[in-house]
């Protein structure tokens, strides 16, 4: 047993809500300790706004303070079809925060107590259990309540000592706040205080003040009951005594005195225990227990495997328990046949361990996939929850990369919503530069079509900087990071940054291919009024193949044409790993986007032919260029052996050895796409088939909450796609 009064009083979840109220103002309304306060729900907001959604609109217009008048601020900086679904939200919580802004900034101690009662009494909190608390079993309100009475006595007496220490001194709220927080820091709350009810967890001091019928002695190992000893390193146990401090020997007296006080106490029985292991170690028993042993006749408890056949009941349910752990399985039937026969209202339930039983040992050793890790064939309702949720749905390309490598993530991510809230970066995050770096390439290359300047795009760099000042301006970021970011990816002429770099390279390379900018942000199967160019399509992509149907939408960053209708799919990347990617990845099944785009390309443009899909690197200033993941080595014949990009080569095979032309690839794809949706519709949504990838080890957003077992995921394997 962990003996103790109870719970710290600080982690009682409405004390927590009190010293959340001064943290927030402390903190000068810092937007997670607001949101954190809001959330408790003895604020009652739950249902009234989705704190959620106002988390990510606050990380969207970078509003880390939501001091006086940050509602105006927001709905202001809100698009106008927005405004009106967040006027009310936003209104109901500026109206809860108010009595927050009116927090002076200094109190004397009289002033503090009269400001924080009515602060508690305004916000709903002094009164919370006169309100409707049903979000608290009946456990939970009476816990919360014996919390509340502890916390206001402690309140009084905290009050008392400020006023005593300088009744006219000025606390700052910093001080009152910190000083409060420690005040309650040692302070316990008991979660049962009732007298003569119910087993009472009591410290063994506290135990000596009532009077009990059977007592219960847990923790008995020993360095904790007696404490060790520690030898002090500058006094010896003379010179402690005279510094009024406790001697070492003095520590095993004090423990002494207790131990044997508690055995006198009149009590009916005692039963004293301790642990064998703490985790992985051997622990040792107390040595009141070895020495109580000389002076008194002490039952043992000999554990659950004895042997005689009229076990109790209790003793027969240990010894199944103690057999699973140890996978000592024939004795665990034996125990669970036992307890079968002597009483057979038992079955139900000893069928229903053991099936948990064997589900948790072939989770270890089993040779498929079970229902719980991921494998929902056998359950008909959610197969038809999944197949109707599917049956018309559009797919995207980050849908299926997303579900290919890991259904499990695809099930938590877009089955059932989980995702972690945003944190407020510097800097832009990854999506946001990503967005701003496609705009400003966007409208450019747009201007030079206009212009019929498409080969010249480094004659137009003044254009480039004027549009991408416009769209900086329009991003949340301000000030110093704001002109960070706009140095690194624009610059200036005396000192390009990444996009001036980048035309300069895409005007010799436009020269040297003869491919020029043709298609910009084409898309196919979205509606709306997004950036993109004239020639999209609200249709999506309809992909027929004997292994079934496809539908798709998508958005290609660019395609360049040449004069003889080959087309070049070009998608820009503003991140590091991209580097990373080939043609193997696409064979691994790891990526579907390009080859997938260049079908949907050809499909839509029957009388254009795609030759080359691949990526321009833009993370890095220095190493600005393209950089392909598949090519017909007709028009861009290969340098060397190892540019596998280039199709057919030697390298990228069949299964009968024959070697992948351009087009197979972007047809076997097609084929993996299918047989993925396939899986899915057959309620397949075990773990990654790619558990030493490090986007399943280091960056999953799930990795906390993952019970993968990688050995069983190796042998198994993942998604069966051929």
């Amino acid at each position: 047993y962990n003996l103790s009064t109870g719970l710290r009083l600080h982690q009682s979840p409405l004390i927590r809500t009190f010293l959340r109220c001064l943290q927030v103002v402390e903190s000068r309304f810092e937007y997670r300790k607001t949101l954190e306060l809001l959330n408790s729900p003895f604020l009652r907001l739950q249902g009234k706004v989705n704190l959620d959604r106002l988390h990510r609109k606050l990380i969207e217009q970078r509003m880390r303070y939501l001091s006086a008048g940050w509602a105006e601020r927001l709905l202001q900086a809100l698009p106008d079809k927005e405004r009106d679904e967040w006027a009310e939200p936003l209104r109901i919580i500026n109206e809860k925060l108010k009595p927050l802004y009116q927090t002076p900034s200094a109190f004397k101690a009289a002033d503090f107590r009269v400001y924080f009662i009515a602060l508690l009494q305004e916000l709903g909190l002094l009164e919370w259990y006169a309100l409707d608390s049903s979000y608290l079993t009946e456990r939970q309100r009476e816990n919360e309540f014996r919390a509340f009475n502890r916390f206001m006595k402690q309140f009084e007496r905290f009050i008392w000592a400020l006023r005593h220490t300088d009744p006219q001194a000025d606390y700052s709220l910093s001080e009152i706040n910190a000083k409060l927080s420690a005040s309650l820091g040692r302070m316990d709350y008991n979660l049962t205080e009732w007298p003569e009810y119910g087993v009472q967890i009591m410290p063994r001091l506290e135990i000596q003040a009532i009077e009990y019928r059977w007592l219960f002695l847990g923790g008995l190992v020993d360095g904790e009951f007696p404490r060790a000893s520690g030898h002090d390193v500058f006094f010896n146990d003379k010179t402690r005594r005279q510094l009024g401090l406790l001697a070492s020997e003095e520590l095993l007296h004090q423990d002494r005195f207790i131990f044997y006080s508690l055995l006198e106490s009149g009590v009916r029985e005692i039963t004293l225990t301790f642990p064998r292991y703490e985790e992985d170690r051997a622990v040792v028993p107390s040595t009141f227990v070895s020495e109580l042993s000389e002076l008194c006749a002490i039952t043992p408890d000999t554990g659950p495997f004895e042997n005689e056949a009229d076990l109790p009941a209790e003793r027969k349910w240990q010894k199944l328990g103690l057999a699973i752990q140890n996978n000592r399985f024939d004795t665990a039937r034996q125990a669970a046949a036992a307890i079968m026969d002597e009483n057979s209202g038992e079955k139900e339930h000893i069928l229903s361990v053991l099936h948990r039983v064997r589900t948790s040992r072939l989770r270890v050793v089993g040779d498929s996939f079970s229902v719980y890790e991921g494998n929902l064939g056998g359950q008909s309702e959610v197969l038809r929850f999944i197949r109707e949720q599917f049956a018309q749905s559009v797919w995207s390309v980050s849908k299926l990369e997303e579900y290919a490598f890991c259904p499990m993530q695809f099930f938590l991510h877009r089955l059932l919503n989980t995702e972690e809230l945003p944190l407020m970066e510097d800097g832009l995050s990854g999506l946001e530069r990503g967005n701003a770096v496609h705009k400003i390439l966007f409208r450019f290359y747009t201007l030079l079509r206009e212009k019929k300047a498409e080969e010249r795009p480094a004659d137009y760099r003044d254009e480039l900087i004027n549009i991408a000042k416009e769209v900086f301006n329009d991003l949340p970021l301000k000030g110093f990071f704001k002109n960070l970011e706009f140095m690194q990816w624009v610059g200036s002429p005396q000192r390009p940054g990444n996009l001036l770099r980048l035309v300069d390279y895409d005007q010799k390379a436009i020269a040297e291919k003869g491919f020029r900018p043709a298609y910009l942000e084409w898309s196919f199967g979205y509606s709306g009024d997004r950036e993109q160019d004239p020639a999209s399509t609200k249709e999506p992509l309809r992909l027929s193949h004997t292994k079934g149907r496809l539908r798709l939408n998508g958005s290609i960053d660019r395609i360049d044409l040449d004069e003889n209708g080959n087309a070049v799919i070009i998608d820009y990347k503003t991140g590091f790993s991209a580097a990373k990617e080939s043609v193997q990845t696409i064979m691994d099944g790891l990526h579907f986007q390009l080859p997938l785009y260049a079908l949907a390309f050809q499909r839509f443009f029957k009388e254009q032919s795609v030759v080359w899909a691949g990526y321009y690197l833009l993370a890095d200033a220095e190493k600005i260029r393209r950089h392909p993941l598949i090519a017909d080595s007709a028009v861009f014949p290969p340098r060397s052996s190892r540019q596998i990009f280039a199709l057919p080569n030697e390298t990228i095979k069949n299964e009968n050895d024959e070697p992948y032309s351009f087009q197979d690839v972007l047809e076997a794809t097609l084929e993996r796409a299918l047989d993925l949706v396939a899986s899915l519709n057959d309620g397949y949504f075990a773990h990654s088939r790619y558990p030493d990838n490090s986007a399943c080890q280091s960056y999953c957003d799930y990795k906390r909450m993952c019970q993968k077992n990688v050995a069983k995921m190796k042998r198994v394997g993942g998604v069966p796609i051929p």
